[in-house]
Protein backbone atom coordinates (compact mmCIF):
# COMPACT_ATOMS: atom_id res chain seq x y z
CA UNK A 1 0.00 0.00 0.00
CA UNK A 2 1.35 3.45 -0.93
CA UNK A 3 2.26 5.75 1.96
CA UNK A 4 1.45 9.40 1.36
CA UNK A 5 3.16 12.31 3.09
CA UNK A 6 1.17 15.05 4.77
CA UNK A 7 2.04 17.44 1.97
CA UNK A 8 0.86 14.98 -0.69
CA UNK A 9 -2.39 14.66 1.18
CA UNK A 10 -2.58 18.45 1.45
CA UNK A 11 -3.11 18.07 5.18
CA UNK A 12 -1.27 18.75 8.41
CA UNK A 13 -0.68 15.87 10.76
CA UNK A 14 -3.89 16.38 12.73
CA UNK A 15 -5.97 16.95 9.64
CA UNK A 16 -4.65 13.70 8.19
CA UNK A 17 -5.78 11.95 11.35
CA UNK A 18 -9.18 13.58 11.09
CA UNK A 19 -9.48 12.43 7.47
CA UNK A 20 -8.50 8.92 8.46
CA UNK A 21 -11.26 8.96 11.08
CA UNK A 22 -13.76 8.64 8.26
CA UNK A 23 -12.31 5.23 7.34
CA UNK A 24 -13.40 1.99 8.99
CA UNK A 25 -10.09 1.86 10.88
CA UNK A 26 -11.08 4.76 13.14
CA UNK A 27 -14.84 4.37 13.24
CA UNK A 28 -16.30 4.12 16.75
CA UNK A 29 -17.57 0.73 17.85
CA UNK A 30 -21.26 0.05 17.59
CA UNK A 31 -23.28 1.85 20.18
CA UNK A 32 -20.65 4.54 20.84
CA UNK A 33 -20.33 8.10 19.61
CA UNK A 34 -17.30 10.07 18.43
CA UNK A 35 -17.14 13.72 19.45
CA UNK A 36 -16.26 15.97 16.55
CA UNK A 37 -13.99 18.99 16.60
CA UNK A 38 -10.58 19.48 18.12
CA UNK A 39 -11.35 17.16 21.01
CA UNK A 40 -11.68 14.26 18.58
CA UNK A 41 -8.25 14.97 17.11
CA UNK A 42 -6.07 15.00 20.22
CA UNK A 43 -3.21 15.31 20.00
CA UNK A 44 -3.25 17.67 17.08
CA UNK A 45 0.27 17.63 15.65
CA UNK A 46 2.12 20.51 14.05
CA UNK A 47 5.57 20.21 12.50
CA UNK A 48 7.31 23.60 12.32
CA UNK A 49 10.45 24.26 10.32
CA UNK A 50 12.21 27.16 12.06
CA UNK A 51 14.90 29.26 10.33
CA UNK A 52 16.87 30.94 13.13
CA UNK A 53 19.53 33.45 12.05
CA UNK A 54 22.11 34.04 14.76
CA UNK A 55 22.44 37.55 16.13
CA UNK A 56 25.90 39.16 16.03
CA UNK A 57 24.98 40.98 19.27
CA UNK A 58 23.15 38.32 21.26
CA UNK A 59 24.08 34.67 20.74
CA UNK A 60 21.24 33.44 22.98
CA UNK A 61 18.51 35.39 21.21
CA UNK A 62 17.23 32.46 19.06
CA UNK A 63 17.11 30.17 22.10
CA UNK A 64 15.01 32.63 24.10
CA UNK A 65 12.67 33.07 21.17
CA UNK A 66 12.22 29.31 20.75
CA UNK A 67 11.55 28.99 24.48
CA UNK A 68 8.70 31.49 24.15
CA UNK A 69 7.41 29.67 21.07
CA UNK A 70 7.32 26.33 22.91
CA UNK A 71 5.58 27.95 25.87
CA UNK A 72 2.74 29.27 23.69
CA UNK A 73 2.37 26.05 21.71
CA UNK A 74 2.10 23.99 24.90
CA UNK A 75 -0.60 26.20 26.40
CA UNK A 76 -3.72 24.93 24.55
CA UNK A 77 -3.25 21.29 25.62
CA UNK A 78 -4.63 19.85 22.38
CA UNK A 79 -1.62 20.84 20.28
CA UNK A 80 1.45 18.63 19.97
CA UNK A 81 4.18 20.60 18.22
CA UNK A 82 7.55 19.55 16.86
CA UNK A 83 10.06 22.28 16.01
CA UNK A 84 12.77 21.40 13.51
CA UNK A 85 15.43 24.10 13.92
CA UNK A 86 18.09 25.39 11.55
CA UNK A 87 20.59 27.93 12.89
CA UNK A 88 21.82 30.28 10.16
CA UNK A 89 25.02 32.33 10.01
CA UNK A 90 25.22 32.99 6.27
CA UNK A 91 22.84 35.93 5.83
CA UNK A 92 20.16 35.74 3.14
CA UNK A 93 21.91 32.92 1.28
CA UNK A 94 21.99 30.86 4.46
CA UNK A 95 18.34 31.70 5.15
CA UNK A 96 17.28 30.42 1.73
CA UNK A 97 19.37 27.25 2.10
CA UNK A 98 17.89 26.53 5.52
CA UNK A 99 14.40 27.02 4.13
CA UNK A 100 15.03 24.52 1.32
CA UNK A 101 16.34 21.94 3.79
CA UNK A 102 13.35 22.34 6.10
CA UNK A 103 10.82 22.15 3.27
CA UNK A 104 12.37 18.81 2.31
CA UNK A 105 11.53 17.53 5.80
CA UNK A 106 7.77 17.64 5.24
CA UNK A 107 7.00 20.49 7.63
CA UNK A 108 3.47 21.84 8.00
CA UNK A 109 4.57 25.48 8.26
CA UNK A 110 7.83 27.32 7.68
CA UNK A 111 8.88 29.94 10.23
CA UNK A 112 11.60 32.45 9.31
CA UNK A 113 12.83 34.64 12.16
CA UNK A 114 14.18 37.48 10.06
CA UNK A 115 13.11 40.73 8.47
CA UNK A 116 10.75 40.50 5.47
CA UNK A 117 13.39 41.64 2.99
CA UNK A 118 15.73 38.81 3.92
CA UNK A 119 12.85 36.32 3.57
CA UNK A 120 11.97 37.22 -0.01
CA UNK A 121 13.93 34.33 -1.46
CA UNK A 122 12.15 31.86 0.82
CA UNK A 123 8.71 32.93 -0.42
CA UNK A 124 9.06 31.22 -3.80
CA UNK A 125 10.30 27.95 -2.34
CA UNK A 126 7.52 27.85 0.24
CA UNK A 127 4.93 28.61 -2.43
CA UNK A 128 6.22 25.86 -4.71
CA UNK A 129 6.06 23.40 -1.79
CA UNK A 130 2.53 24.54 -0.84
CA UNK A 131 3.72 25.25 2.71
CA UNK A 132 2.54 28.39 4.59
CA UNK A 133 5.31 30.83 5.49
CA UNK A 134 5.36 32.94 8.65
CA UNK A 135 8.03 35.62 9.03
CA UNK A 136 8.58 36.69 12.64
CA UNK A 137 10.56 39.87 13.11
CA UNK A 138 11.38 42.37 15.81
CA UNK A 139 10.11 45.00 13.41
CA UNK A 140 13.09 47.34 13.14
CA UNK A 141 12.33 47.47 9.42
CA UNK A 142 9.24 49.24 8.11
CA UNK A 143 6.45 46.70 7.94
CA UNK A 144 5.87 45.39 4.43
CA UNK A 145 4.15 42.52 2.71
CA UNK A 146 6.08 39.76 0.98
CA UNK A 147 5.22 40.92 -2.52
CA UNK A 148 3.26 37.92 -3.80
CA UNK A 149 -0.40 38.02 -2.77
CA UNK A 150 -1.00 34.51 -4.07
CA UNK A 151 1.51 33.08 -1.56
CA UNK A 152 0.13 32.16 1.90
CA UNK A 153 2.84 34.17 3.68
CA UNK A 154 2.41 36.63 6.53
CA UNK A 155 4.67 38.89 8.60
CA UNK A 156 4.32 39.36 12.35
CA UNK A 157 6.62 41.29 14.62
CA UNK A 158 7.02 43.52 17.63
CA UNK A 159 6.47 46.67 15.56
CA UNK A 160 9.61 48.54 16.59
CA UNK A 161 9.35 50.83 13.56
CA UNK A 162 5.72 51.60 14.42
CA UNK A 163 6.79 52.37 17.98
CA UNK A 164 9.40 54.78 16.62
CA UNK A 165 6.79 56.64 14.56
CA UNK A 166 4.44 56.82 17.55
CA UNK A 167 7.23 58.15 19.77
CA UNK A 168 8.20 60.80 17.21
CA UNK A 169 4.69 62.25 17.22
CA UNK A 170 4.47 62.03 21.02
CA UNK A 171 7.80 63.86 21.34
CA UNK A 172 6.62 66.88 19.36
CA UNK A 173 3.31 67.11 21.22
CA UNK A 174 4.93 66.92 24.67
CA UNK A 175 8.47 68.25 24.33
CA UNK A 176 8.43 70.75 21.47
CA UNK A 177 8.81 70.85 17.69
CA UNK A 178 12.60 71.08 17.31
CA UNK A 179 14.04 67.59 17.67
CA UNK A 180 17.66 66.43 17.52
CA UNK A 181 18.66 62.79 17.00
CA UNK A 182 21.84 61.06 18.13
CA UNK A 183 22.22 57.56 16.69
CA UNK A 184 24.90 54.95 16.65
CA UNK A 185 25.74 53.71 13.15
CA UNK A 186 24.36 50.25 13.88
CA UNK A 187 20.88 51.50 14.77
CA UNK A 188 20.98 53.93 11.83
CA UNK A 189 21.07 50.98 9.40
CA UNK A 190 17.50 50.07 10.24
CA UNK A 191 14.32 52.06 9.61
CA UNK A 192 14.10 53.26 13.21
CA UNK A 193 15.35 56.77 12.45
CA UNK A 194 13.21 57.29 9.37
CA UNK A 195 10.09 56.10 11.17
CA UNK A 196 10.83 58.31 14.19
CA UNK A 197 11.28 61.21 11.78
CA UNK A 198 7.99 60.37 10.07
CA UNK A 199 6.28 60.63 13.43
CA UNK A 200 7.95 63.97 14.15
CA UNK A 201 6.87 65.55 10.87
CA UNK A 202 3.36 64.08 11.12
CA UNK A 203 2.88 66.11 14.31
CA UNK A 204 4.26 69.31 12.76
CA UNK A 205 7.79 69.03 14.15
CA UNK A 206 11.21 69.18 12.51
CA UNK A 207 14.32 67.04 12.75
CA UNK A 208 16.71 69.94 13.26
CA UNK A 209 19.81 67.76 13.25
CA UNK A 210 20.62 64.06 12.96
CA UNK A 211 24.04 62.97 14.19
CA UNK A 212 25.19 59.42 13.40
CA UNK A 213 28.29 58.41 15.37
CA UNK A 214 30.60 55.43 15.00
CA UNK A 215 32.26 55.51 18.41
CA UNK A 216 31.77 57.09 21.81
CA UNK A 217 34.60 59.59 21.20
CA UNK A 218 32.40 61.38 18.64
CA UNK A 219 29.43 61.87 20.95
CA UNK A 220 30.52 65.02 22.83
CA UNK A 221 31.13 67.06 19.68
CA UNK A 222 27.82 65.88 18.19
CA UNK A 223 25.94 66.97 21.31
CA UNK A 224 27.65 70.38 21.23
CA UNK A 225 26.39 70.88 17.67
CA UNK A 226 22.87 69.93 18.77
CA UNK A 227 23.01 72.42 21.61
CA UNK A 228 24.10 75.15 19.20
CA UNK A 229 21.21 74.29 16.87
CA UNK A 230 18.70 75.02 19.64
CA UNK A 231 16.83 71.73 19.90
CA UNK A 232 13.87 71.28 22.25
CA UNK A 233 14.41 67.58 22.86
CA UNK A 234 17.03 64.90 22.24
CA UNK A 235 16.21 61.48 20.81
CA UNK A 236 18.71 58.61 21.23
CA UNK A 237 19.04 55.48 19.12
CA UNK A 238 21.85 53.55 20.77
CA UNK A 239 21.96 50.03 22.14
CA UNK A 240 24.10 47.09 23.10
CA UNK A 241 26.46 46.46 25.97
CA UNK A 242 28.24 49.79 25.50
CA UNK A 243 25.05 51.90 25.58
CA UNK A 244 25.74 53.00 29.21
CA UNK A 245 29.02 54.56 28.04
CA UNK A 246 27.14 56.66 25.48
CA UNK A 247 24.58 57.67 28.09
CA UNK A 248 27.30 58.81 30.49
CA UNK A 249 28.48 61.32 27.88
CA UNK A 250 24.92 62.50 27.22
CA UNK A 251 24.13 63.11 30.90
CA UNK A 252 27.25 65.23 31.37
CA UNK A 253 26.80 67.31 28.20
CA UNK A 254 25.32 70.73 27.45
CA UNK A 255 21.98 69.12 26.48
CA UNK A 256 21.71 67.08 29.68
CA UNK A 257 18.85 69.20 30.95
CA UNK A 258 16.67 68.78 27.87
CA UNK A 259 13.85 66.23 27.71
CA UNK A 260 15.03 62.93 26.18
CA UNK A 261 13.37 60.16 24.25
CA UNK A 262 15.06 56.93 23.24
CA UNK A 263 14.62 53.67 21.41
CA UNK A 264 13.74 50.76 23.71
CA UNK A 265 17.21 49.19 23.42
CA UNK A 266 18.98 52.24 24.86
CA UNK A 267 18.17 51.38 28.46
CA UNK A 268 17.99 55.08 29.33
CA UNK A 269 16.02 55.42 32.56
CA UNK A 270 15.86 59.19 32.08
CA UNK A 271 14.22 59.00 28.66
CA UNK A 272 10.71 58.29 27.44
CA UNK A 273 10.54 55.35 25.06
CA UNK A 274 7.85 53.42 23.24
CA UNK A 275 7.63 49.68 22.58
CA UNK A 276 5.25 46.74 22.43
CA UNK A 277 6.80 45.12 25.49
CA UNK A 278 7.07 46.34 29.06
CA UNK A 279 10.05 47.25 31.18
CA UNK A 280 11.99 44.17 32.23
CA UNK A 281 10.37 41.91 29.63
CA UNK A 282 12.51 40.04 27.14
CA UNK A 283 11.40 41.01 23.60
CA UNK A 284 12.83 37.78 22.16
CA UNK A 285 10.72 35.68 24.50
CA UNK A 286 7.66 37.81 23.78
CA UNK A 287 8.12 37.47 20.02
CA UNK A 288 8.32 33.70 20.47
CA UNK A 289 5.14 33.64 22.55
CA UNK A 290 3.24 35.80 20.07
CA UNK A 291 4.46 33.68 17.15
CA UNK A 292 3.21 30.56 18.92
CA UNK A 293 -0.11 32.23 19.70
CA UNK A 294 -0.58 33.11 16.04
CA UNK A 295 0.20 29.56 14.90
CA UNK A 296 -2.18 28.16 17.52
CA UNK A 297 -4.94 30.48 16.32
CA UNK A 298 -4.31 29.39 12.72
CA UNK A 299 -4.52 25.70 13.63
CA UNK A 300 -7.65 26.33 15.67
CA UNK A 301 -9.24 28.17 12.74
CA UNK A 302 -8.27 25.31 10.41
CA UNK A 303 -9.57 22.68 12.86
CA UNK A 304 -6.28 20.81 12.91
CA UNK A 305 -4.47 22.15 9.88
CA UNK A 306 -2.74 25.51 9.37
CA UNK A 307 -5.46 27.82 8.06
CA UNK A 308 -4.55 30.99 6.15
CA UNK A 309 -3.21 33.50 8.65
CA UNK A 310 -4.08 36.67 6.70
CA UNK A 311 -7.12 38.28 8.29
CA UNK A 312 -6.58 36.44 11.58
CA UNK A 313 -6.61 38.17 14.97
CA UNK A 314 -5.17 36.72 18.15
CA UNK A 315 -4.82 37.76 21.77
CA UNK A 316 -1.49 38.60 23.40
CA UNK A 317 -0.39 40.02 26.74
CA UNK A 318 -0.33 43.47 25.12
CA UNK A 319 -3.82 43.12 23.60
CA UNK A 320 -5.19 42.11 20.23
CA UNK A 321 -2.87 41.71 17.26
CA UNK A 322 -4.39 41.50 13.76
CA UNK A 323 -3.05 40.33 10.40
CA UNK A 324 -4.15 42.61 7.58
CA UNK A 325 -6.07 40.47 5.05
CA UNK A 326 -4.70 42.54 2.16
CA UNK A 327 -1.00 42.88 3.03
CA UNK A 328 -0.49 39.92 5.35
CA UNK A 329 1.28 42.21 7.84
CA UNK A 330 0.40 42.35 11.53
CA UNK A 331 -0.43 45.42 13.57
CA UNK A 332 -0.85 45.75 17.30
CA UNK A 333 -0.66 48.20 20.18
CA UNK A 334 2.52 49.93 21.33
CA UNK A 335 2.94 51.62 24.70
CA UNK A 336 4.88 54.32 26.46
CA UNK A 337 7.61 52.80 28.59
CA UNK A 338 6.59 51.86 32.09
CA UNK A 339 2.88 52.44 31.48
CA UNK A 340 -0.20 50.88 29.96
CA UNK A 341 -0.84 53.95 27.81
CA UNK A 342 -1.33 53.01 24.16
CA UNK A 343 0.35 55.49 21.81
CA UNK A 344 -1.22 56.10 18.41
CA UNK A 345 0.89 55.22 15.37
CA UNK A 346 0.68 57.92 12.67
CA UNK A 347 -1.03 56.60 9.53
CA UNK A 348 1.31 55.66 6.71
CA UNK A 349 2.10 53.01 4.14
CA UNK A 350 1.99 50.20 6.68
CA UNK A 351 2.50 46.86 4.99
CA UNK A 352 2.55 48.19 1.43
CA UNK A 353 6.24 49.00 0.89
CA UNK A 354 8.08 46.92 -1.69
CA UNK A 355 11.52 48.48 -1.12
CA UNK A 356 13.35 49.18 2.15
CA UNK A 357 13.54 52.67 3.55
CA UNK A 358 17.14 51.99 4.56
CA UNK A 359 17.51 48.25 4.45
CA UNK A 360 19.51 45.59 6.22
CA UNK A 361 19.72 42.26 4.44
CA UNK A 362 22.63 40.20 5.64
CA UNK A 363 24.02 39.40 9.07
CA UNK A 364 21.55 41.74 10.76
CA UNK A 365 18.56 39.99 9.22
CA UNK A 366 17.19 38.66 12.50
CA UNK A 367 15.86 42.10 13.34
Amino acid sequence: MQTLTRRQLGLGGAAALAAAASSTLLQPAAGTTMRLGLGAMKPTSLRIGAILPTSPWDAELPRRLVAGLREALAAPGWLSAEIVERDVEGGIVGIQQAGSELLAEDVDVLLAVTNPLAADRVVIDASDAAVPLLVSTFGAMTARGLGRPEVPAVVHGLHMADAGAALGAWTVRHNGPRVGVLARDREAMFDLLSEFGRGVTSAGGTLVTVEVVHEVGQVADALDRMHAAGIDTLHLEVGGIDAPTYLDVVTSSAVAGLPRTAGPSAGDAGATSCASWGSGQDPAHQLGVETGSLLTAAVRRGRGRVAPMAGLSFTTDRGTVSIDPRTGVSSGPVFLSGSADVVAVPPGAHGSLVQPVTGVLSEYGCF
